[in-house]
């Protein structure tokens, strides 16, 4: 979370975990061992958490969301670009209020005011929020327009009128990327990502924010989407009908059509059936950097993709996998929720948390694992928490967040920048 406890990362050697590779840092600034962790007073109960890279963010039932850990590019919201924040601020989501046509014509200067949050999402550098009124907030880095200089960062929430009145149900982010899905069942995707990702066919103009709807599922091309989800260049749907679609970046196998030799293997530039999955009903869908993962209706969990760090849980050390496969062992588990990030993944069983993939930083939760291809319970969470019940998880580049069900967060993993507040 911000501020001053954060002075001595601020002044150390600006090691990035993003290019550190193995680099094995200081006791002080990563963890293993998960700890709960305050909010500020009057700020509500904690019903949502949501990491980028290297900054966590967290959702109260008053509407409120909170940031903590690295700042540089704005992704904290507060109005200013200080690299490390150890502890947690609200940020505020302002909006015009409406003039009057006598205040028009004075010229009087719009005044503004205070709205809620009811979703808020994170990935990379960047923050995003849809407000209670269906206004669209986003800061942290700016949205690359194509073919156009990326825009300066944005240290405080900028809305965008695009995106707003669209009644958001699932909000998600990717590295320059984003999805949504409303209320009818509509996918929208949006950002400065190249046409494939966002699911057009054809080149999206030379400029612009790039908000694309997004059809062609289902037999006659209108059938509703249930469940989305966005990795770093790549997206999945799923149908009403239980049927999960996939376009973007295939470069990994992360969509799931089987490869090259099943003729895929660069980008699909609009939504395709995952033929695997003919006969399964699927209900939900995670994607994270290059990696996705699904759950169908007989509790099974396939996953497929990037696997250069077991992230995928099949337990086997094959880089990439373009086919699903199970998760041999979550079988049969009760799978409460799920988090892929881009070098590992979180699961929540039974309301405990599971970890696999890519440890160097402690960010498991069982030690510092160069890599663990398999799922393992983090008993250290549950240690940490006397026992209760995990409700969600969420995977940054090096360290993890979970939320139990009555509010209380706890964190692990690189602390670098405060982002274990």
């Amino acid at each position: 979370m911000e501020g001053a406890k954060l002075d001595r990362a601020v002044k150390a050697p600006g090691l990035d975990s993003r290019r550190a590779g193995h680099a094995v840092l200081p006791q002080w600034r990563s963890t293993a061992r998960p700890a709960v962790i305050d909010l500020p007073a009057n700020v509500g109960t904690a019903v949502s958490v949501h990491c980028g890279a290297e900054h966590s963010t967290v959702l109260t039932d008053r509407g409120i969301a909170l940031g903590f850990g690295r700042g540089d590019s704005g992704q904290l919201g507060r109005g200013n670009f200080k690299q490390g924040n150890e502890s947690a601020v609200a940020l505020q989501l302002m909006q015009e209020v409406a003039q009057t046509p006598l205040q028009q014509q004075r010229g009087e200067t719009p005044k503004t005011s205070e709205i809620g949050a009811c979703l808020l999402a994170a990935c990379g550098d960047r923050t995003a929020s849809i407000s209670v009124d269906d206004g669209f907030f986003s800061w942290g880095s700016g949205w690359r327009a194509r073919r156009k200089p990326k825009p300066k960062a944005k240290s405080k929430p900028q809305k965008l009128q695009a995106m707003t009145k669209l009644c958001i149900t699932e909000l998600h982010l990717g590295d320059d990327l984003g999805a949504a899905l409303d209320a009818l069942g509509q996918v929208y995707t949006f950002g400065g990502a190249e046409h494939a990702a966002l699911g057009r066919r054809t080149a999206p103009p030379e400029a612009g924010f790039g908000i694309e709807h997004v059809r062609s599922f289902g037999p006659t091309g209108n059938t509703a989407v249930t469940a989305l989800a966005c990795g770093s260049a790549h997206c999945i749907a799923v149908t009403s009908e239980g049927q999960p679609y996939s376009w973007g970046s295939d470069l990994k196998g992360q969509l799931g059509l089987g490869g090259p030799e099943a003729g895929y293997g660069s980008v699909i530039p609009a939504p395709v059936l995952i033929s695997s999955f003919r006969g399964h009903f699927v209900e939900k869908v995670w994607c994270g950097g290059d990696s996705s993962f699904v759950l169908t209706s007989n509790s099974a969990l396939f996953s497929w993709g990037c696997n250069l760090y077991g992230q995928l849980g099949q337990g086997h050390d094959r880089t990439t996998e373009p086919t699903p496969h199970s998760v041999v062992a979550l079988d049969a588990a009760k799978l409460n929720f799920l988090a892929v990030g881009r070098m590992h993944s979180l699961a929540v069983v039974d309301g405990t948390v599971w970890s696999w993939g890519r440890g160097s930083h402690g960010q498991l939760g069982t030690g510092y694992n160069p890599t663990m291809n398999r799922p393992r319970m983090v008993t250290a969470v549950d240690t940490a928490v006397k026992g209760a019940a995990i409700a969600s998880v969420s995977c940054g580049d090096n360290h993890s967040v979970a939320l139990t069900k009555d509010g209380r967060i706890v964190t692990w993993g690189c602390n670098l920048y405060g982002q274990l507040g």
